[in-house]
């Protein structure tokens, strides 16, 4: 049995921790090919395993992998079970029973083990002995343990055990190791296997070169891959991709086991013939001579039905697969860039070679751009000196992936950035640095502008009226730059809020998502203002019981309305005014009678202890004279607030038609 045998030729690395590894070979005499692979990823090669055998005279017969299993469960089920210490001893004890040949001393004596008499106390090891029964003498012989020097096994299911133990034994010293076995039929095979494993994700790294009197940029990327295998990489093509196709971990490898219904032993009848139906038997002969064949989920995967002509297992599908297109190879410079479906590859033409437990670069992208160098100023974030950044767009037939540069300006280091995801003929600007000679001084207020009055007929119950305003945001950037030299500065405004609009402004020379953005140039040892005006048209309620005389004259005087409205408001603010002063003599009479039970309380409590005559019958009496009198009093005010009630139900009936006429007149 071969291990290794096929060697890496091809991986494509992606950005989400998967790699699709691709081993070709062609070996001869093979019946059995042995692949190691790490035990977390034992379910991603069960679930895209693909096993292709070129080879006309060869062919794929199946797949066998180890099962995930408790190596020490299976040992202690075994008739031999070695601890890690005293294997020999533990060996001895377990052949108890066990017919054995030993070798002691030039002398072979067959027999069955009776036993170990063994103290680890003992200093001398002559002291420990073994025991065996010999049939033929009819005699138990003992000897020392220092007196063996070979035994033969005469039974087949300890030297099974034994060597079971053995095998398990070494893949319990590797335990994050799982092997899987290609069977094969044939003499000569010219093997392709390809799978799906678990990868370090590749990374870029940049370097951008500024070249400040032509306004030009060479940006060079190199990518970063990782080998975590147990195998070193020779000679392999590396396919870097920026797509994220969508990947999982699929549980195929750990036996599922189904707890079943137990149905208990019961009398039945003799079950009598069934004929099936014709069609029933049409669909059943037909399954069985197309082949299929149904596999439970949880169960170990097995090979499709091979006909003479086949040559391909693959893990998860019924149909053989077909081999996967070559990309190409040739390029002009390290790499070749190329999109595919709705991924972008990075094509290494120079085949890597990275150690086992290494890491490597290789150049994957050399680009030359128009470059210019600008200022960038971003709102709100506090910040009062603007990032100098190098602005270019990205012509090439390149897709940058996200990763660091370092800025190189005329042969100098001059900071670092990030370079976004960019896809082709994007705009990208590159902050590297802050520039502490310029300085932005950000003010911001915001403000009401009275527009006009707006009047709606279905607010006439509530009293309320609109005042239509301009809500205005308004933000000033004043630029002192102290240096030597114009500064070409990018103000990044965010918008004020969803329905603002610019006005009173001049037009922004660029448009993202979040931002606007405003192109000055700001002359040496100078100074310069950006004004951004917004607005959004908004309406505030107004109460017409609220309205005031001033309040109507400065509204006529701005000329929010005209002299028909003035006078129309007027005269609502008027009856609201009249209905005022009613409930202010309603409150004055609601005060008096409150007064009035008071006074009544105070002479009742009086009363109760006043006699009938003398003195006291006439203090009595002048307090019943009293409140008669405020009785009376009382009787005047229920029918004056009576009054007053009804005077204002016309008042606010007058109050809402007037309402409803002037709003019906302004909606018209």
């Amino acid at each position: 049995m071969s291990s290794h045998v096929l060697p890496i030729t091809k991986i494509v690395f992606y950005k989400h921790g998967v790699g699709f590894f691709e081993r070709k070979g062609i070996i001869s005499g093979e019946k059995h090919l042995k692949l190691s692979f790490k035990k977390k990823d034992m379910n991603d090669i069960l679930k895209s395993l693909i096993v292709l055998d070129r080879d006309p005279a060869g062919k794929v017969v199946s797949v066998s992998y180890d099962t995930q299993e408790d190596v020490e469960q299976i040992i202690r089920e075994k008739s031999i079970n070695l601890s890690k210490w005293n294997k020999f001893i533990d060996l001895l004890t377990a052949l108890t029973g066990y017919e054995i040949t030993l070798h002691i001393k030039g002398e072979e004596i067959t027999g069955t083990v009776v036993g170990v008499n063994y103290n680890q106390e003992h200093k001398d090891f002559s002291q420990n002995l073994f025991s065996l029964y010999v049939p033929e003498k009819k005699k138990i012989l003992t000897w020392s343990l220092l007196d063996i020097t070979d035994i033969d096994l005469k039974d087949e299911t300890a030297n099974k055990d034994l060597t079971f133990f053995l095998e398990k034994s070494i893949a319990e010293r590797k335990k994050d190791e799982r092997f899987v076995t290609v069977i094969l039929d044939g003499e000569s095979h010219d093997l392709v296997i390809k799978y799906v494993a678990s990868a370090p994700v590749w990374r870029v790294s940049y370097r951008l070169i500024y070249e400040s009197e032509a306004n030009k940029c060479l940006l060079m990327g190199w990518g970063v891959v990782n080998n975590t295998l147990e195998e070193d990489l020779e000679n392999v093509k590396l396919v870097l991709t920026t797509g994220m196709p969508i990947s999982f971990i699929y549980d195929l490898y750990t036996p599922r086991i189904l707890e079943r219904q137990e149905i208990k032993d019961e009398a039945r009848a003799i079950p009598k013939p069934v004929e099936l139906e014709p069609e029933m038997k049409t669909r059943l002969a037909r399954r069985a001579m197309s082949g299929i064949m149904n596999i439970p989920r949880g169960s170990a995967p097995m090979a499709p039905p091979m006909m003479e002509e086949a040559k391909l297992a693959y893990f998860g599908a019924d149909e053989p697969a077909p081999l996967m297109s070559e990309l190409s190879e040739k390029t002009e410079i390290s790499a070749t860039g190329a999109k595919e479906g709705q991924f972008f590859k990075y094509n290494i033409s120079t085949p890597v070679t990275v150690k086992r437990g290494q890491s490597a670069m290789v150049p994957i992208l050399t680009q030359y751009f128009d470059c210019t160098k600008e200022h960038v100023y971003t709102a709100k974030k506090g910040e009062k000196n603007p990032y100098i950044t190098l602005s270019f767009k990205n012509n090439s037939s390149f897709i940058f992936e996200r990763g660091p540069v370092t800025v190189v300006e005329d042969d100098s280091y001059v900071g670092e950035a990030i370079v976004p995801f960019i896809s082709k003929d994007q705009q990208v600007r590159l902050p590297y640095a802050v520039d502490v000679e310029v300085t932005v001084k950000e003010e911001n207020k915001n403000f009401d502008i009275f527009n006009s009055l707006f009047f709606d007929e279905k607010q006439a119950g509530n009293y309320l009226f609109y005042r239509e305003v301009y809500h205005i945001a308004e933000s000033n950037y004043t630029v002192n730059n102290n240096s030597d030299s114009n500064v070409n500065l990018v103000i990044e405004h965010p918008p004020y809020g969803t329905g603002y609009v610019i006005f009173e402004t001049e037009e922004a020379a660029e448009k993202t998502e979040n931002y606007m953005r405003w192109k000055i140039t700001v002359p040496p040892c100078s100074s310069h203002i950006l004004k951004v005006k917004e607005r959004t048209k908004l309406y505030r309620y107004e109460y017409y019981q609220n309205l005031t005389m001033s309040i109507l004259s400065d509204w006529l005087k701005e000329r929010y309305m005209d002299e028909n409205t003035f006078n129309e408001l007027k005269a609502i603010m008027e009856l609201f005014d009249e209905k005022n002063m009613i409930a202010e003599k309603i409150q004055k009479l609601h005060d008096e009678v409150n007064s009035i039970y008071e006074s009544q309380k105070s002479l009742m409590e009086q009363l109760k202890v006043l006699g009938e005559r003398g003195d006291e019958g006439v203090l009595r009496k002048r307090y019943v004279n009293t409140l008669e009198v405020h009785q009376n009093r009382l009787e005047e005010i229920k029918k004056k607030e009576e009054e007053f009630n009804t005077k204002t139900i016309e008042l606010n009936n007058m109050i809402f038609e007037n309402i409803v006429k002037l709003s019906k007149k302004k909606m018209a």
